[in-house]
């Protein structure tokens, strides 16, 4: 994976996005409070955790994904469609937008 070339704003803007997107969703708990995946049989994505699904990330290892890593697939995703370069609000709306339908679809 290319190495990440963006200010310190765009990078912030980025991660602040990929934070406020995980956060849109519901999130199942164990008896412990951790986020635990899930996996219902009407989500075309399969297993999921922290929004990130096993369809669309199929070498990541959902079960034990970590919040900091979620944030990562959702920053350099978020690179990748180049929404650095879009105002925050828009980038914001186009992370979580992509994040629900998917990426191609929301782009």
């Amino acid at each position: 994976m290319e190495e990440l070339k963006i200010s310190d704003k765009q990078y912030m803007n980025l991660w602040l996005a990929a934070v406020i997107a995980i956060s849109q969703f519901e999130c199942e708990f164990d008896k412990e409070g951790n986020v635990v995946s899930e996996d219902d049989p009407d989500d075309p994505g399969g297993l999921t955790k922290y929004g990130i699904d096993q369809r669309s990330h199929p070498d990541v290892d959902i079960k034990n994904l970590t919040f900091t890593c979620a944030v990562k697939i959702c920053v350099d995703e978020f690179y990748r469609y180049n929404l650095h370069k879009l105002p925050f609000k828009l980038c914001l709306f186009l992370a979580i937008m992509g994040m629900n339908v998917g990426y191609e679809t929301a782009y």
